[in-house]
């Protein structure tokens, strides 16, 4: 017990120095009830500086004020997951709650609690790097930090702090998820604005203090959390507060008008220090300029509550900076335009990955948007929502909510927002193992879609349709859906849908057996992908050309592409989609059959240092060698023609009785589009640029224009389409 709370009798041992207890800042002098019958030997004292715990949680100065419910359920959680994070506003206490929680685990047993501090770190190099130092744990040069920090760790019973994982989230990712993975008596606590988005990750919103209600009297002023910090900080500052009904009143309204955050809170008592609380409450319009008295100590984003909104703002990406702005506007609650507002954020947080705040808001829309009966609205955000399940891999969660949208989606005769449900639920279907039901939604919502005029959105199910069609081996049907998908986003001039479109119709040409005009698809998609910098985009272009690659000469080539792709797929963190993943695997086990396992591996490793641009070097040197063995070929033709042209009774005309109108059909429309700038005199760069092709594609599709018309240079391509009308 502590020193006030000594009995006169029976007799105290009384400890030789004060300990800091867990859950207060000061140092109290401790004792020891004595007396016949009760036990006299006990465990050492959980405080944080008594050296026989393991721990290096650093002491608190000042007391934790409430929280018992908060303190209650995380210890729930930390007794149920190995991965809790709190998750909060900054500034709302996450990481003096995750003290507290660990300093009750505190107990001696295992081998500790131990706290990271990942605040000031300027990088993501150095989680790996600090975590190892909090564990005492030696790196070894030349090996990886994480991979040592995993070994090391192995079976020790441990409990890290991980605090202030925000700025470096995707670092912390990983260490945990490797953490977890291999430290099976390993468990964390993370502290962080956002969530890890690992598996096995519990999140805990760390709620700001309860505030009292406009209308509380002193009694209930005084009891809520939010002035018991107010008056504690305020104390600790040598300026009590008045203890009278109206002080509590000015104490009730300061803490309500700062949203109960405690950071903002202790700034607001620092600054009791110069001027009275009522003063302090009119004035807190301006409390950016005003509260600005944070402890020296501090972090400088915790020194002020300007410094604390500007690092959450920098720590947005830019839809998420979108979202901020619109929702901003918004200062009532619970109204259909706020409703259709956090729609719009969802939205936008759902195609840029914050699946958590967008299902958050979905939510809190669908109340809304239930409780006025927009109908339209309750189907559009249960599609948003879906989305965001299924993008977090939980497709039997979103297929009821897809139901739900459809219903109400065909009862309002929406066509638009039937085929984006329908939409969600082909690839929920297609995810789940039934292509038939995926293929006959995404057909559907792909006829809603034409109807309603949105070419963009017809570019989307064009091609999803499309792969599904691959996977299921309706090789024609694929071939038609993503030639369409391709045509539409040239004519958008849509260079990212160019890069995909054209990989997904190389795969087509692929499994229909043809690798050169697969090849040509291919190089094109890796050519675009590498000048806009699309790294995704350019993984898989190398899949593509690895697998067009064909003929014994190829073997090594394609080799080092696969190794070039796992490489570029490796340094994302990415994986391959399910078809293009089993035809790569196909692929290596042909490879290694063919050229054996060592020479294989070998020419794979030094795929991972290919440069693009020699690739696509390359790749044009390969076009070259073959139109100039077909050029040859093709002028020995034409000797002989000339030849057999001049023998009496020969008839006239050879160009025009070579090349009839059936041979004219043969050409594409791309080839024809070639054909015609050819025809008005522009080189293959020139032609390149206007039509958002690569260099080598245009010489792609005139040597494939030469080969169908059966012609023998450039001029005479140009010279037919002039005569015939074609350009």
């Amino acid at each position: 017990m502590a020193a006030h709370d000594t009995p006169a009798s029976p007799s105290t041992r009384r400890y030789e120095r004060g300990s800091p207890l867990r859950d207060g800042g000061r140092p109290e002098q401790v004792f020891q009830l004595q007396a016949e019958g009760l036990p006299s030997g006990f465990p050492p004292l959980r405080s944080l500086d008594n050296p026989g715990l393991r721990t290096n949680l650093p002491a608190q100065v000042s007391s934790f004020i409430g929280r018992e419910a908060e303190l209650a359920a995380v210890r729930r959680l930390v007794e149920r997951s190995r991965l809790v994070t709190l998750t909060g506003a900054g500034g709302a206490g996450k990481t003096r709650l995750a003290l507290q929680v660990a300093a009750g685990l505190v107990d001696g047993s295992g081998d500790g609690v131990w706290f990271a501090d990942l605040a000031p770190l300027g990088g993501p190099d150095l989680v790996a790097v600090t975590v190892a130092d909090v564990l005492g744990v030696r790196r070894e040069p030349g090996r990886p930090v994480l991979d040592t920090l995993v070994e090391a760790v192995g079976g020790r019973r441990l409990l890290v702090l991980l605090d202030n994982c925000e700025h470096v989230i995707g670092a912390c990712a990983k260490l945990a998820d490797a953490l977890l993975r291999g430290c099976p008596n390993l468990a964390l606590l993370a502290t962080s604005r956002e969530p890890l988005g690992i598996d096995g990750e519990w999140v805990y919103r760390v709620p700001s203090l309860g505030v009292p209600a406009d209308g509380d009297d002193a009694g209930a002023i005084r009891a809520s959390e939010a002035v018991r910090l107010l008056e504690d900080r305020a104390a600790a500052q040598g300026v009590p507060l008045a203890e009278d009904e109206e002080a509590a009143g000015v104490a009730g309204r300061i803490c309500r008008r700062l949203d109960g955050i405690p950071l903002a809170i202790e700034l607001a008592a620092a600054r009791l220090r110069g001027m009275p609380a009522a003063e302090l409450e009119a004035r807190l319009d301006q409390r950016f300029a005003l509260l600005t008295g944070g402890s020296r100590a501090a972090l400088p984003r915790q020194q002020t509550l300007r410094a604390m909104v500007e690092w959450s703002w920098e720590l947005l990406n830019p839809a998420e900076r979108a979202v901020l702005a619109r929702l901003a506007v918004f200062t009532e609650e619970a109204t259909l335009p706020r409703a259709w507002a956090l729609a719009a954020a969802a939205r936008l947080l759902q195609q840029a990955g914050g699946y958590a705040i967008a299902g958050d808001y979905c939510q809190e829309a669908l109340a809304i948007a239930r409780a006025v009966g927009d109908d339209y609205l309750v189907a559009d955000l249960l599609q948003i929502r879906a989305w965001v399940l299924l993008s977090l891999g939980q497709t039997d969660a979103a297929l009821p909510l897809i139901e739900s949208g459809l219903r109400l989606a065909r009862r309002l005769g929406e066509f638009h927002l039937t085929g984006r449900l329908l939409s969600a639920r082909s690839f929920a279907l297609d995810v789940g193992g039934s292509p038939t039901g995926a293929a006959r939604d995404a057909a559907e919502s792909l006829r809603l879609f034409r109807q309603a005029g949105d070419r963009l959105e017809v570019v989307a199910m064009l091609g999803n349709l499309g792969t599904i069609e691959l996977s299921t081996d309706d090789l024609d049907a694929a071939r038609g859906h993503l030639a369409e998908a391709l045509d539409i986003v040239r004519a958008l001039n849509d260079r990212s849908g160019i890069v995909y479109g054209t990989f997904n119709l190389g795969l087509a040409e692929y499994l229909g057996g043809s690798p050169d005009a697969a090849e040509a698809l291919f190089a094109e998609s890796l050519d675009l992908a590498r000048r806009a910098q699309m790294r995704s985009g350019t993984a898989y272009a190398l899949i593509g050309l690895a697998l067009a690659c064909h003929g014994e000469a190829d073997l090594g080539w394609s080799a080092r592409l696969h190794g070039a792709a796992d490489q570029a797929l490796a340094d994302l963190g990415h994986t391959l989609e399910p078809l293009e993943g089993r035809l790569a695997d196909l692929d290596r086990q042909r490879l290694r059959a063919a050229m054996g396992v060592e020479s294989f591996e070998a020419e794979y490793a030094a795929g991972h240092t290919l440069d693009l641009a020699s690739v696509l070097a390359a790749l044009g040197r390969q076009d070259a060698a073959a139109e100039q063995a077909r050029m040859a070929h093709e002028a020995e033709q034409g000797m002989q023609a000339q030849r057999a042209a001049q023998r009496p009774g020969a008839l006239a005309g050879g160009l025009d009785a070579a090349v009839s109108g059936e041979a004219a059909s043969v050409l594409t429309p791309r080839e024809l589009d070639v054909l015609k700038l050819v025809a008005q005199g522009l080189g293959n760069k020139e032609i390149a640029a206007r039509l958002v092709l690569s260099e080598h594609t245009v010489h792609r599709h005139l040597a494939n224009i030469l080969r169908k018309l059966d012609l023998s240079s450039r001029a005479a391509a140009a010279a037919w389409g002039v005569r015939t009308g074609r350009a």
